[in-house]
């Protein structure tokens, strides 16, 4: 998770401040105050301030997404994972090609205890990027084990250890299936 938050940082401090400053309009002078302040740790002033950003109804595309996946990405650390599960949608839906979004989403499923959605996330994932990886195999192994799903679940670690042979997170998902 603690990558997932590193990658969301440098896209919000380093690429959409750069476009606010371009653009210099509201909402983008918005984003930057909104990456500030969650860089800074101050996740409800940061959350306020993506909605206010979102509100001036200036953001398209992957700045609105990306606002919307920020908001999920603070109710996810402040455990409010139903309605962090509902910002991460609205990310998917004004941008449905970008894999990152379903991630999100998918992991925070899995937290509420919904393996059936976080399967059909990680499914999205393969399906939309060009050459999927062994992490998100493994990731959708997981997803199936907690499914109760374990002969897709082993399919996909098998498959993992195929693109990437000694990963430890599919050959400890891969033991314990064995064994149960």
């Amino acid at each position: 998770m603690k990558s997932i938050v590193y990658a969301l940082a440098f896209v919000v401090l380093v690429a959409l401040p750069a476009e606010a400053k371009k653009d210099g309009s509201p909402a983008a002078q918005m984003l930057s105050q909104a990456a500030k302040a969650n860089y800074a740790g101050d996740k409800k002033k940061a959350f306020e301030l993506y909605g206010k950003a979102i509100a001036t109804k200036q953001l398209k595309g992957i700045e609105l997404s990306g606002a919307y996946n920020e908001r999920g990405v603070i109710l996810t650390s402040m455990n409010r994972r139903k309605e962090a599960i509902e910002e991460f949608t609205k990310a998917i839906t004004v941008a449905p090609e970008q894999p990152f979004y379903y991630g999100n989403r998918a992991r925070t499923y899995l937290t509420l205890k919904e393996p059936a959605k976080a399967v059909e996330d990680f499914t999205r994932i393969i399906q939309l990027k060009k050459k999927p990886s062994a992490f998100d195999y493994a990731d959708r192994c997981g997803a199936y084990a907690a499914a109760k799903q374990r002969s897709k679940a082993i399919r996909d670690c098998q498959k993992s250890l195929e693109l990437r042979p000694g990963y430890s997170k599919a050959k400890r998902l891969l033991e314990k299936l064995d064994k149960g």
